[in-house]
């Protein structure tokens, strides 16, 4: 009896993982879709990016639904075939799980970055907030090191919301509290980059002094395309350099607003 039983839980197992590895080949697909949709800046979702409207060819469900669509269309091998057209309870790319993938691969990536910051040990941090499209106030984070080829490296780890304000403290904590979830030691933080503003650069309260009084090996540098951005900016209130910002502006404008022009001064080039 106790064989029996064990045949049983023994088939029950191979069940199992058989469907596990077929929901993980199903996934297979969906999962390269989305990594080449990121890859090429191409966004996912359409108008109609719900399971009602896949099968509709009058609707518009979306780049991923698309390429989902035409993988299905043209694989030649009647598995593949058949595991993107799963049931609708199943179809494993709804809008829901097409998060849940983004969200991993978004891990995954982390993981390799902090890999690479960990191995350099020392690190500089660049930051800036900025608001989006939805005015919503966020601050992109940068970390810049040097790898084993003596090469500069600035990866690019995600946007920080800057939800608890604008002041030097909260953007001094919420930078902290950044690096600390990266799993990453800012005894090893040897830069800090920002802008001139006041609640990034303030000699009293600014994040750079903030954070700087805690690590003091994190020094402050302004960051140079800001600099030359107030250089420029600076430089138009000198008439002679005002007049010429002006005069190259119309120049432009004269010959890309005319194809016929724009012509002309290519063949004189």
């Amino acid at each position: 009896m106790e064989q029996k039983i064990n045949f049983i839980d023994l088939n029950l197992n191979k069940v199992i993982d058989e469907q596990v590895k077929k929901n993980r080949e199903i996934l297979k697909p969906i999962v390269l879709a989305i990594i080449m949709c990121g890859k090429q800046n191409i966004p996912l979702r359409g108008h109609r990016d719900d399971s009602f409207y896949y099968e509709n060819e009058n609707s518009n469900s979306g780049n991923l639904q698309s390429i989902l669509k035409l993988i299905s269309d043209c694989a030649e091998n009647s598995f593949v075939n058949g595991r993107i057209s799963t049931p609708k309870n199943a179809t494993y790319r709804s809008k829901t799980t097409q998060n849940e993938l983004i969200n991993i691969c978004n891990d995954i990536i982390i993981s390799k970055l902090k890999c690479e910051v960990k191995k350099a040990k020392f690190f500089s941090i660049l930051a800036d907030e900025a608001s989006d499209v939805s005015n919503m106030e966020q601050m992109p984070l940068v970390l810049r090191f040097v790898n084993d080829n003596c090469e500069i490296c600035e990866l690019f780890f995600g946007f920080i919301p800057c939800d608890s304000g604008l002041s030097g403290e909260a953007i001094g904590s919420q930078i902290l509290n950044s690096i600390k979830d990266l799993g990453l030691e800012m005894k090893f933080c040897v830069g800090q980059g920002y802008d001139g503003a006041g609640n990034m650069a303030g000699s009293c309260s600014g994040a750079a002094v903030r954070i700087k009084a805690i690590y003091p090996k994190a020094l402050y540098v302004h960051c140079g395309s800001h600099v030359l951005n107030l250089c420029v900016a600076n430089a138009c209130n000198i008439q002679i350099v005002s007049n010429m910002m002006s005069n190259v502006r119309v120049i432009s404008q004269f010959f890309n607003f005319s194809p016929k022009r724009f012509d002309v001064l290519k063949k004189k080039n």
